[in-house]
C-alpha cells in the first residue's frame, strides 16, 4: 500500500507542535508528511511548489492555533 501524503500548514510560531505531529504520523509508517520549511528542495520556486504539493496531497491539515491568524502562506 502506498503511503498517504499529508500536507501540514502551520504558523512558524507553532513549529514544535508541527514537529510532534509529523513525528507521530511518520512513526505509523503509513504517512508521508510534507512540511514546507523542511521539504522544499533548494532552487525550487516555493510558491508554485507549495501549490503543487497541496494539489497532490491525500490530506491537508491546517494547524489552527492562536498564532494561525497572524501567519501567511
Amino acid at each position: 500500500m502506498d503511503k498517504l501524503s499529508i500536507f501540514i500548514s502551520y504558523s512558524n510560531k507553532d513549529i514544535k507542535i508541527e514537529e510532534k505531529i509529523k513525528q507521530t504520523l511518520e512513526s505509523l509508517s503509513e504517512f508521508e508528511v510534507f512540511i514546507a520549511k523542511q521539504d522544499i528542495p533548494a532552487g525550487k520556486t516555493w510558491e508554485s511548489y507549495l501549490l503543487q504539493k497541496i494539489r497532490e496531497c491525500s490530506c491537508f491539515i491546517p494547524l489552527i492555533t492562536a498564532n494561525a491568524p497572524h501567519s501567511l502562506l
